[in-house]
């Protein structure tokens, strides 16, 4: 799966515990190094997070938006399930329209929240909700060249550390602006080429009774590049991500960088399966065709597990249905 996506979800919650302590918003915002951008679709959850360069309408890559002609929908289910008892639930519906042949647009409208957990050795139980809505647009350059362009998100997202049933710190983030950009290549039938970068400021405010509001304003940027070669029914993608968090006062923040790997294997019309590696740890996949519909499953285990020590090893797992007309 997306590292980016998965980091940026556990250092909320670390930052969480921090902020409760009193240490200011500045872990918080670094967790939201990627919080604007989609997590990746179960195709390339299954695959290692390796995405940028297949073709995949539904990964947030807008350069794959206007790959099709087809009207198409997707629901999308993601289960985030720490050992430690913290779980948040992703849910989120896509809509692919067209514009003719060389153009299309697609709308995404998503909600993450969590469970009430209880922070370890503390008597702070913490709860976390965001929602989305972003648009994507993607542009047929030419016969083997598409570009796209992703806006920031109307982004609402709200963590709550609570002791006693009254609120003892409450964090929320807004992106102030930014975008995604995106370019895909092919080189011939069985080799393409992408890349895929990100630039956003953000502010984070922290709110405790009693105190004055703490403001940190913030920008990130993320650069993923990456390949895909096909071999028959075998198909093999590799993606290099590297993404910075700077305060406004030049201060490095956060830094993150790391490799996603992974293959399809098609054993036959309506069934192909999937595997990679996502940044080291193992993840798997299918696709079945169903009629109309097609159904996407993804699973990946203990990732992440050197950096989780609070919340235990994290299991994730995904399923889609999608139609298109």
């Amino acid at each position: 799966m997306q590292k980016l996506l998965v980091t940026a979800l556990t250092l909320i919650l670390a930052a969480a515990v921090t902020a409760a302590q009193g240490l200011g918003t500045e872990s918080y915002a670094s967790a939201h190094l990627l919080s604007t951008v989609q997590g990746p679709s179960a195709e390339a959850m299954g695959r290692g997070g390796a995405f940028v360069a297949v073709i995949d309408p539904w990964s947030g890559n807008p350069a794959h938006v206007v790959a099709g002609d087809d009207q198409a929908i997707i629901v999308q289910h993601v289960n985030y399930d720490f050992s430690g008892g913290f779980e948040t639930n992703l849910r989120s519906v896509k809509y692919l329209q067209p514009l003719g042949r060389n153009e299309a647009i697609m709308i995404n409208i998503a909600e993450l929240d969590s469970n009430f957990w209880t922070i370890p050795g503390t008597p702070l139980k913490l709860k976390m909700r965001e929602r989305d809505v972003s648009i994507l647009y993607g542009r047929r350059l030419d016969d083997n060249w598409t570009g796209g362009i992703a806006v920031a998100p109307m982004m609402d997202v709200n963590l709550t550390a609570s002791a006693g049933g009254a609120s003892i710190v409450g964090i929320e983030s807004t992106p102030k602006y930014g975008a995604r950009l995106g370019l895909h290549g092919t080189v011939d039938e069985n080799t393409a080429l992408a890349v895929q970068y990100d630039w956003y400021r953000e502010e984070s405010v922290m709110r405790s009774p009693g105190s004055p509001a703490l403001r940190d304003r913030y920008t990130s940027e993320i650069l993923r590049a990456g390949a895909y070669r096909q071999f028959g029914r075998l198909l093999v993608a590799a993606d290099y991500v590297n993404g910075t968090l700077e305060t406004d006062r030049g201060r490095e923040v956060a830094d993150l960088n790391g490799w996603f790997v992974g293959a399809d294997y098609r054993l036959n019309r309506n069934l192909l399966l999937r595997a990679g590696s996502a940044d080291g740890e193992f993840t798997c996949g299918a696709e079945i065709q169903l009629g109309d519909i097609v159904v996407k499953f993804s699973k990946a285990k203990n990732l992440f597990a050197d950096q989780l020590a609070l919340f235990g090893d994290l299991d994730a797992t995904q399923l889609t249905a999608e139609i298109s007309w």
